[in-house]
């Protein structure tokens, strides 16, 4: 579609440490054969998260179709190849990000529906996604405490502590 619209192709995947290598593979080959100026590789094991048979071990990988959200769902994978790919088309001048999600075929996926293209955290398997804070944008570096940069789980009286 990119090539048919004119556009030189930069191909980038991701191996996010997912079990198997049949999506990487089947990139470089669609790269090769469509003429990309390059094709890129990033690794971002998303395994130290887990939550996904395709990122944990512990997670059995089904033989069969299941009803609702699969177990193979990867959270924010598509957004954080969004985000990537975001940084690398600044890097290279790209004025155009074409991503290969398809709704279709999208096996119940919340981050493959087309609502979640236009609004990534409409993409998340649970129904709110977690409040942004920022309290590092007033803060000298030297003040920060790690609990200021990570996610934290609980209720709001939970968050005063």
């Amino acid at each position: 579609m990119a090539r048919a619209e004119g556009y030189d192709c930069h191909a980038l995947s991701v191996n996010y440490g997912q079990r198997h290598s049949s999506e990487l593979d089947a990139a470089n080959r669609v790269a090769q054969v469509l003429g990309a100026v390059e094709h890129r590789v990033i690794h971002l094991d998303l395994r130290v998260f887990g939550g996904s048979a395709l990122t944990d071990d512990a997670i059995a990988v089904p033989e069969a179709e299941t009803p609702g959200i699969p177990v193979t769902y990867v959270p924010a994978r598509n957004t954080l190849m969004l985000a990537l790919a975001l940084g690398y088309a600044e890097v290279i001048g790209a004025s155009d990000l074409f991503i290969g999600v398809n709704a279709v075929d999208y096996s119940g996926y919340p981050d493959c529906r087309p609502e979640s293209q236009a609004r990534p955290a409409a993409g998340r398997a649970r129904p709110s996604p977690p409040h942004r804070r920022r309290p590092c944008t007033s803060r000298r570096f030297p003040t920060l405490r790690c609990a200021d940069v990570l996610p934290v789980h609980g209720t709001n009286a939970d968050r005063r502590r």
